[in-house]
Order: structure tokens, then sequence, then C-alpha cells
């Protein structure tokens, strides 16, 4: 894996040179796919749940504050759940040896082989806050972006009757959706690093 002192190009050069260019769009694939898709699938079923569990009312008669401490609230067994994907990730993609043959599988078993299964939370506090932070941020602000997209829409999408149609309805979930996903990506920016940092040097 990752040698501590090395520069960026010395890693990279020796990177290509192990897994070759395709390397930089397949090490850690499976990975981040599985990720992907597990930690959506969480948020999107657990946040509405834990909000009714939490207030007795679903998130479209919430507050900000009540859909904010529960976006928190849905990232803690996400995160829990998909930490094991994470570094898995993070082993094969600083695999500059290509031990593990870019198998998850592999890269996991090698993890609770040599730290336990602890090891699998490694930069777990990171991950953390990246997922709060995001979740909050799209969750308090979904509905924001849905009232004005749908306002900007309005005057070219809605029907001879003035109601909203299908494709209106449509459009505005999509952009709106990109909206909310776009606003919360800044801050939480730094939180992957500790969790690769710490993967630095270790074997």
């Amino acid at each position: 894996m990752m040698s501590p002192g090395r520069s960026v190009p010395s890693l990279l050069s020796s990177f290509r040179a192990t897994h070759g260019i395709g390397g930089f769009l397949t090490q850690g694939l499976a990975p981040e796919v599985a990720r992907a898709t597990l930690m959506r699938g969480l948020k999107f079923t657990l946040f509405p749940a834990i909000h009714q569990r939490m207030y007795g009312k679903p998130p479209a008669e919430g507050t900000v504050g009540t859909k904010l401490s529960a976006a928190c609230a849905t990232a803690v067994p996400e995160v829990l759940l998909i930490m094991p994907l994470e570094a898995a990730k993070v082993v094969l993609t600083t695999d500059a040896e290509k031990k593990f043959g870019n198998s998850m599988a592999k890269a996991i078993g090698h993890v609770v082989e040599t730290r336990g299964v602890g090891g699998l939370m490694t930069g777990y506090a990171g991950v953390q806050y990246r997922q709060m932070a995001w979740g909050a941020g799209y969750f308090t602000s979904i509905g924001f972006f849905k009232r004005k997209v749908a306002a900007a829409l309005s005057p070219v999408m809605l029907g001879p009757d003035k109601k909203p149609t299908p494709e209106h309805a449509m459009a505005t979930d999509l952009l709106s959706g990109f909206a909310a996903g776009v606003a919360p990506s800044p801050p939480p920016s730094p939180g992957p690093r500790p969790a690769s940092c710490r993967w630095r040097g270790r074997s």
C-alpha cells in the first residue's frame, strides 16, 4: 500500500507501472459501487422511517430542525454498515504491489487478519462527518430547491389548465434533487481524508 514520504508523482508512476492506465478506473471499483449503492439505499430508506419514529410525522410535515436531527441519526447505522467497504476501497486503491488482485473480499480479509475486526472502522470519524454533513444538507434543503425549481419551470411546463404536468413534476424532482445533492458537497469534502491518511504506510 502507500508508503509515507513519497511524492504524489512518484506514487502515481508506481501505481501506473503496476496496474496500467486502466487501474486508475478499475482499482477499488467494486467496493466503491457497492458502498455507493448501499449508502444511498440506507439513507433514503431509513431517513423517513427515523423521522417518523422520532417525531411522529413524515419529513414533509417536519421542520428544518427535525429533518436535521433525523438526518444525523440516519447517518450512524449507514456509516457502520458501509465502513468495511470504505476500508476495502482504500486498501485496493493504494495497493501499489498488486497484492490483492483488486479483490474486495481479499482486501477486507487482509484488514481483519492483520488489524482485527476493529480495523474495518479505521477513519470512522471522518466518514461519519462526511455522511452527516451531506445528509443534513440534502434533507434540509430539498424542499427549498423543489419550490424554487417548480416556480422557475411553471411558466414553460404547466398544462393548459395551469396545473403541473407529469413532465413538470419529473423535471422538478430531477433538478431539485441534483441541486440539493451538490449544495452540501463542499463542507464534507475533508471527511474522507482521515480515513485515507490513516491507511498510509499500513500493511
